[in-house]
């Protein structure tokens, strides 16, 4: 049996019997279960923190190419922001954070990292007690980090940000209450027990200022967070339950990443292969480590998605591969007792596919469709024999 898959097994026994020790010692309730469990509006929480939204608002206004996650205008609430707050487009957060892209690439995540570290008081922002974002990401240090966030709280004041957000707030708890009902009660959250996950830590937020970019951050080691992408209506944001265990998987799935680069020499030969290509089909992951991160973090999602959801491991497999991960079977197997299932017949079949139009100009569309007919027929035949682990 793989090694890996022995250790996880103990952890997940491990984990279970001390949190149901722990929350019959405390009589506490996980409050993620009971979100999940309940349709009184009155017990769900606003999903939409107001520290996410408003560095989200200073991104878009900074107007780079490196914060395209930021500038959606798919929804009414999002094409309102720049004309609510163009008057405050040239405060001085803007040519900063310009600057910082530039000089620290601090965009993507960096902004939603720097948010779940703060907390409000008297009304402006502060870290959070024993909050060090730079330890987190690099791309911050103290002094940029207190720096920023003065700027952050002068531009809360005079835009007066908090109105704009107060005016909202029946939208996003609408949000919320949508979240509740199509997306969380989907989720077996006992699945994270076995790396480590406390339930009653785990924290899913809507960003309803983008519809794009969604991102997994975590908190001083103890609060594990999804932030997701709001859903235009009428699209559910049970769609999104791939995207929210992917986001929450990081969390766990990024130090074992490292680990492995650090440790296995064979893994880190792969990832040095594999992150050029992983970065020509994806350009917002860009460096080893980062492709690193990434495989490891799909491998674990496509193991929950078949462990709790029944879903497809070839098609999971090969949903990868045909964007840039051509090696996530190999990473897969390192959590999994997999054998391979991505043969060359498979492979062949998926590119014909999803390249159509060039196999159509090469042979004519009769050679074309015996072609794509042989591939599918390969694809089918393979994915009946090898379904499942």
């Amino acid at each position: 049996m793989n090694r890996h898959r022995i250790s996880y097994g103990i952890k997940r026994l491990v984990f279970l019997f001390l949190s149901l020790l722990i929350a019959l010692a405390s009589g506490s309730v996980s409050q993620i279960q009971a979100y999940a469990s309940t349709n009184d509006a009155r017990e769900i929480p606003n999903a939409v923190y107001e520290q996410v939204e408003l560095i989200s608002l200073v991104f878009r206004l900074a107007d780079s190419v490196a914060h395209w996650v930021f500038s959606d205008e798919d929804t009414d609430y999002q094409r309102s922001l720049e004309p609510a707050f163009r008057d405050f487009a040239d405060h001085p957060i803007m040519e900063r954070t310009r600057d910082l892209t530039r000089t620290r690439g601090i965009g993507f995540d960096a902004p939603i990292i720097f948010a779940i570290h703060l907390e409000k008081a008297d009304g402006l922002f502060q870290f959070v007690y024993g909050a060090r974002v730079w330890e987190l990401d690099t791309r911050w240090t103290p002094e940029i980090a207190n720096e920023y966030l003065m700027l952050l709280n002068d531009f809360y004041i005079v835009s007066s940000f908090n109105a704009f957000f107060e005016e909202n707030t029946a939208y996003f708890e609408w949000h919320s209450q949508r979240l509740h009902d199509e997306l969380m009660g989907k989720i077996n959250f006992g699945w994270f027990y076995q790396f480590g996950f406390n339930p009653a830590s785990m924290r899913t937020i809507i960003r309803p200022s983008g519809t794009r970019g969604h991102f997994g951050p975590t908190f001083l080691d103890t609060i594990n967070y999804a932030v997701i992408g709001q859903r235009t209506y009428p699209q559910n944001y049970g769609d999104l339950l791939p995207t929210t265990v992917h986001e929450f998987a990081h969390s766990f799935a990024n130090p074992i990443a490292e680990a492995w680069y650090e440790e296995d020499e064979n893994f880190r030969n792969l990832m040095e292969s594999a992150a050029s290509t992983v970065t020509r089909y994806n350009p917002f992951y860009t460096g080893t480590i980062t492709a690193a991160k990434e495989y490891v973090t799909r491998a674990f999602t496509i193991l929950y998605l078949v462990e709790n959801h029944d879903k497809d491991l070839l098609r999971l497999l090969l949903d990868e591969y045909n964007i840039g991960f051509r090696n996530i079977e190999a990473v897969y197997a390192m959590i999994t007792e997999h054998e391979p299932m991505i043969t060359r017949s498979v492979r062949l079949a998926a590119w014909l596919s999803g390249n159509a139009i060039i196999v159509a100009s090469l042979g004519g569309g009769i050679i074309f469709g015996s072609i794509v007919g042989a591939g599918i027929v390969l694809f089918e035949k393979n994915k009946k024999a090898k379904r499942g682990l």
